[in-house]
């Protein structure tokens, strides 16, 4: 088994174990996945692997830090991109690109968010960008509420509630694929437009 070597390609090789070590740990469970498993995957040798993380620990934060960000950056780039429209337009913008961060990225939205890996020994609860998209997400209701946009005065319950709602769709469009749903986009527009006119 040819070894790699840590150089140039090094970001190549770890973004090639986290994907093998997050197959695995969807398929496997985190607790039955050893270093030696994720290295065969990968094709390296079980010794090859810990040139790069010391432990699946560490890749396993490795992979909560790149979802996470790729989750929060998908949430920014909906608000910037409707920051001309009104508020309620850019909530309903957030609310979709979170729907869409989980269809296009299911491996990830399954690992953060349904079997939620993160816990109090992994990373600081306070610093995780899960937690700042759901700030955004609250500061978007919170403005909404000001604005007249929406008539319940509670952002954080309207905020919860719209992360409860649009969780379920997105956990049953990427659970549930073989289901005959109707049009996906029409379904999730009218799952987004229903909970915010019921506010």
């Amino acid at each position: 088994m040819p070894e790699q070597n840590k150089g140039t390609n090094e970001s190549d090789v770890k973004r090639k174990i986290v994907d093998a070590a997050t197959q695995l740990f969807l398929n496997e469970g985190y607790e039955n996945v050893s270093m030696r498993k994720i290295a065969a995957k990968v094709g390296y040798s079980a010794t090859n692997i810990y040139n790069y993380f010391e432990n699946k620990q560490e890749i396993l934060e490795q992979l909560l830090k790149d979802g996470y960000a790729l989750f929060l950056e998908s949430l920014k780039e909906a608000k910037n991109a409707h920051n001309q429209q009104d508020v309620k337009q850019q909530l309903r913008a957030v609310l979709m690109a979170y729907v869409h961060f989980g269809i296009t990225h299911p491996d990830y939205y399954h690992l953060l968010f349904i079997k939620n890996m993160e816990g109090p020994e992994t990373i600081v609860f306070a610093e995780s960008d899960k937690v700042k998209g759901f700030l955004l997400l609250h500061d978007l209701s919170r403005d909404a509420i000001n604005q007249g946009f929406i008539k319940e005065k509670d952002a954080l319950l309207v905020s919860q509630s719209l992360w409860a709602m649009i969780h379920g769709i997105t956990s049953l469009l990427i659970t549930f694929k073989s289901f005959p749903w109707i049009e996906q986009q029409k379904l999730i527009k009218h799952v987004i437009d229903s909970g915010l006119e019921g506010m």
